[in-house]
C-alpha cells in the first residue's frame, strides 16, 4: 500500500512538470511567432504564421 501511494505522488508530480513544460513552450512559441511576425513585418491576424515560419526553415519548439 505504502508502494501505491508514493508511485501515486511521482505521477502526479511528473504530470506538473510535464504541464508547466507544455506552459512554457506555449510562452516561447508565442514570443516566437511575434518574432516571426517582425521578420516578415507583418502583423495581420489573418497571415499565417506556420508558413512564414517554414518560408525560414524554423521548426516547432515542440520537436525539441
Amino acid at each position: 500500500m505504502h508502494y501505491k501511494s508514493l508511485g501515486k505522488r511521482q505521477l502526479e508530480c511528473g504530470s506538473t512538470i510535464r504541464d508547466m513544460h507544455k506552459c512554457y513552450l506555449n510562452q516561447l512559441e508565442s514570443i516566437q511567432n511575434g518574432a516571426v511576425r517582425s521578420i516578415f513585418n507583418d502583423y495581420r491576424r489573418s497571415s499565417n504564421v506556420t508558413q512564414m515560419k517554414n518560408m525560414i526553415r524554423l521548426g516547432s519548439l515542440e520537436s525539441c
